[in-house]
């Protein structure tokens, strides 16, 4: 019976130890699951290199290369008007006609100057012939009164030594005392009459004598040709300077006949160049003053596809870069490259303006046409890319996002190339094996372990 006892005894312990051992397990069980609390589950994306397609799209409007304001000169009435707006005219085109009054009258006097001035210029030239003849006429005769001198030089000592003659014979008594007297008067008269011709040849001679010349610079020449023409300019200079002064009166009158139908000639308008009438300023009867538009041309031969690029990307472009050019209003695609690009932006709108030049050779392109514009990239650059959708927080290009390293979660701070098509191109802060949070609850803290679904 103490066997059946302690049989019984040790069955009951048995089962005493397995309750324990059970409630035990149940315990350590329940604690597990309390300690150890429920992953978040994220879905990630991983982190690839794509090419950036950054080419600009802008909007703008077609302008014409050049534009010419033709202005009124000279003041006058506009007499005729010979173009509209919107005719084409070639260079060299007369395009209106003005008169002014006070130009005829002064063309008529300067007409009258000139005449006048002719007419004085021949008189002066008449004048210096007449000294230039005079001046041969006073050598030719200063040449015959050396010739007289010689004569009655001659003359003189014949008489001289007749007289001595007749002297001799009055000592002897050959001839009488008075028919002496008389042959001694007569001798007296020949000597007076040679000195008298030496004198007035010495009076003849100022203006002819060597002295003169070389006073007045000139080489006395040997040459008695040269010699003569060189006495004649001497003497003819104040006429020579006369023909000179008229014709300077002369040029003087020309130049101003000149000037005044030069100006009268700026009444006639003319196109500087091939173009389009696109405005008029005045009509037919108006007064216009000096220097006033009457008309603008413009030149489409070449047109300008006209837009904006911010300045943040004005740095990525340069002249010569491709681009299209649409124009929707006639269904026109064109390819071109980018012509100018403006070196100041502009002050309200901080954008740069940007031209392209357009063949338009059948002027099919009218300026003011609306056009859309795209710039393409010469080399499109590979960066880190991702969906927008990973962002937490964004200010300007910087922005936060989740990345999972370990099964934790990592706060990273990234710089945002480009943003477009839903995608980020990212500059700085991921590489190619990073793998990111996508669309991170707001919940979500660094440090956190995470359970990975795709």
């Amino acid at each position: 019976m103490f066997v059946k006892i302690k049989s019984k005894t040790n069955a009951f312990f048995g089962l005493f130890i397995l309750l324990v051992l059970f409630s035990v397990s149940c315990n350590y069980q329940n604690s597990n699951n309390i300690d150890t609390p429920e992953l978040s589950v994220v879905r990630t994306v991983k982190v690839e290199l794509k090419k950036l397609n950054d080419d600009l799209n802008s909007f703008g409007t077609m302008n014409y290369k050049t534009k010419n304001n033709v202005s009124v000169l000279v003041e006058g009435t506009l007499e005729k008007l010979y173009v509209k707006e919107g005719d084409y005219v070639k260079k060299g085109q007369v395009l209106a006609s003005l008169r002014n009054v006070q130009l005829e009258i002064q063309r008529e006097q300067a007409e009258n100057t000139l005449e006048s001035a002719k007419v004085s210029l021949y008189q002066a030239e008449i004048n210096l012939q007449e000294q230039r003849l005079s001046v041969e006429s006073r050598l030719i005769a200063l040449e015959k009164s050396e010739y007289n001198l010689i004569q009655t030089k001659l003359e003189l000592e014949e008489s001289k030594k007749e007289l001595e003659n007749k002297r001799q014979l009055l000592e002897v008594g050959g001839i009488t005392e008075s028919s002496f007297r008389s042959m001694e008067i007569s001798h007296k008269a020949k000597e007076t009459e040679h000195n008298v011709l030496e004198k007035e040849i010495e009076i003849s001679k100022l203006g002819f004598r060597d002295k003169d010349l070389i006073t007045n610079g000139f080489e006395v020449s040997v040459d008695p040709e040269i010699k003569k023409q060189q006495l004649i300019e001497l003497n003819t200079r104040n006429a020579v300077a006369s023909v000179e002064s008229q014709k300077v009166q002369l040029k003087s009158a020309e130049k101003n006949l000149v000037s005044v139908i030069k100006l009268i000639d700026e009444l006639t308008i003319r196109a500087p160049v091939d173009g389009i009438v696109c405005v008029l300023y005045f009509e037919s009867g108006e007064f216009i003053p000096e220097n006033e538009k009457l008309l603008t041309l413009i030149d489409i031969s070449e047109v300008n596809a006209v837009f904006s690029i911010q300045e943040q990307d004005i740095q990525y472009f340069h002249v010569g870069d491709a681009l299209t050019v649409d124009i929707p209003s006639i269904g026109k695609h064109i390819d071109t490259k980018i012509s100018e690009i403006s070196p100041i932006a502009d002050s309200s709108s901080g954008n740069f303006t940007v031209k392209a030049l357009i063949p338009n050779k059948n002027e099919i392109i009218k300026p003011g046409m609306f056009v859309k514009c795209n710039v393409q990239r010469n080399e499109k650059k590979a960066y880190v890319c991702v969906p927008e959708t990973v962002i937490i927080k964004k200010e300007g290009n910087v922005a936060s996002v989740f990345s999972v390293v370990n099964g934790f979660v990592v706060l990273k701070e990234i710089t945002i190339k480009a943003q477009k098509d839903g995608n980020i191109w990212v500059e700085t802060g991921l590489k190619e094996s990073d793998i990111l949070v996508n669309k991170p609850s707001p919940f979500l803290r660094e440090g956190e372990k995470v359970e990975i679904r795709q």
